[in-house]
């Protein structure tokens, strides 16, 4: 009972955020529906994958006993993680109104509904890799037979949600509502890391510290090329061929220059990621 619970809070939090952002006008709600389904369908993805492996793989671990072995593999979950959701976010953030343009921008939903929804679905991605890591560590907690912290961590992330949505809707509008839920989801991915090292005792998580940074520092070198190449590159028109050919352009540049430079600055967690796939 207490997993079921667990996995019903994210799509709690959106009716939450649907019930609250039906108040602030016409087209909150249609807003906060397009970004959160294009935001789920990445975690579905991108995450799922990666935990319905690892959780197998904790789940033996465990069975062993191999406390050493248990935090390789979380490190190396983390990592992997933070891997493919970073740049997704970035991407998102940057070509937010050519990916809200070429899904949903056609028939009755127009340049302007664009223009709304773009910057309520970025500070929904913003918060990818919260979502994937606390999604991740829930299964963890589930390998070592353990569903009531994730539930209980899942009930204070839902208050915390609340409470940000009636703040920030008052200041930053549909906006704020999103960012309540990214908030939320890091508030909840947090609390989960401190009750996992105490329940664990220390995993060896610094070295995934290191590892991010070059993730980081990979970022900043695509996202200056990407920006390079979307200067040369037409506006999206409103065509949707237009705009899938912008869309592919960048996030191809992109993607080779991160993946080249993860490699370069060795990321070990690319060829994990790579090993993985090839699995």
């Amino acid at each position: 009972i207490p997993a079921l619970i667990s996995m019903a809070f994210d799509e709690i939090n959106h009716q939450i955020d649907r019930m609250i952002g039906s108040s602030l006008g016409v087209g909150v709600v249609t807003a906060l529906s397009k970004s959160y389904s294009l935001v789920t369908t990445a975690l579905g993805i991108l995450i799922v994958p990666i935990t319905t492996i690892t959780f197998s793989r904790l789940s033996r671990i465990v069975a062993k006993r191999k406390k050493n072995e248990f935090g390789q593999a979380v490190r190396q979950s983390i990592e992997i993680i933070a891997l493919i959701t970073l740049p997704v976010i970035i991407l998102g953030v940057v070509m937010q109104k050519d990916i809200i343009a070429v899904a949903f921008q056609r028939g009755a939903f127009t340049a302007e509904d664009t223009a709304f929804t773009a910057p309520v679905f970025a500070m929904y991605i913003a918060g990818l890799f919260f979502f994937g890591l606390r999604n991740f560590l829930s299964r963890v907690f589930y390998s070592l037979q353990d569903t009531r912290t994730p539930m209980r961590i899942g009930i204070v992330s839902v208050c915390v949600n609340i409470v940000l949505n009636l703040t920030l809707s008052r200041i930053i509008g549909a906006m704020g509502l999103t960012l309540a839920t990214t908030t939320a989801a890091l508030t909840g991915a947090t609390l989960q890391l401190i009750l996992l090292h105490k329940k664990m005792g220390s995993l060896g998580l610094r070295s995934v510290v290191g590892q991010v940074i070059r993730i980081v520092i990979s970022l900043v070198a695509a996202t200056g090329v990407l920006l390079f190449v979307l200067g040369f590159l037409p506006a999206h028109n409103g065509e949707t061929l237009t705009g899938l050919l912008r869309l592919f352009a960048g996030a191809a540049s992109f993607l080779v220059v991160y993946l080249g430079a993860t490699m370069a600055l060795g990321v070990r967690s690319t060829r994990q990621l790579i090993h993985m796939i090839k699995r």
